[in-house]
C-alpha cells in the first residue's frame, strides 16, 4: 500500500487545535448549511472591526479564508459525509472567535486557521483553493 504524504496535515501547536478541530467536525443536514454563510459574513464584519486596534491582522487573509469557506459549503452537496464533516469543522474552527491562536495577538494568528482550512482542502481534493502564500 502506498501512503500518500500529506502537505497540509493538521497543526500539533498549540495541542488543542486537533481537538478543537474535530469537536467542530459534524454531518448537518444540507438545509442547515446555508446558515453558515451569514456567518461567515459576520465573522468578516467582526474581523474587520478588530482590524482598527489590531495592525497585525491580516484582512486580506481573512476574506480568502471566508471564501474558501464559502466554496468548500457550495460543495457540501456532493460530498462524502466524512467531507461533510471536515467541511463544517473548518467553516466552524475559522468562524469560532476563540480558537486555538488569538487571531490578533500575533502576526501568525491566522495560521492555524489557514492550516485547518487547507487541510480540509487537501482531504477533499481541491488543491485549486489551497491557500498560499498567507
Amino acid at each position: 500500500m502506498i501512503f500518500r504524504r500529506r502537505r497540509y496535515p493538521l497543526p500539533r501547536f498549540p495541542q488543542t487545535i486537533i481537538p478543537e478541530f474535530r469537536s467542530f467536525c459534524e454531518e448537518l443536514p444540507e438545509e442547515r448549511v446555508a446558515e453558515f454563510f451569514p456567518e461567515l459574513d459576520r465573522c468578516v464584519e467582526h474581523f474587520r472591526a478588530l482590524a482598527e486596534g489590531a495592525p497585525l491582522l491580516n484582512l486580506n487573509t481573512v476574506e480568502r479564508l471566508a471564501d474558501v469557506c464559502r466554496e468548500l459549503l457550495r460543495l457540501y452537496p456532493e460530498c462524502s459525509p466524512k467531507e461533510r464533516r471536515l467541511i463544517v469543522g473548518a467553516v466552524r474552527y475559522f468562524a469560532s472567535t476563540d480558537d486555538a491562536v488569538s487571531e490578533t495577538a500575533f502576526a501568525s494568528g491566522l495560521d492555524d486557521d489557514v492550516q485547518v482550512v487547507n487541510h480540509v482542502v487537501e482531504e477533499l481534493g481541491r488543491d485549486e483553493l489551497l491557500l498560499r502564500g498567507t
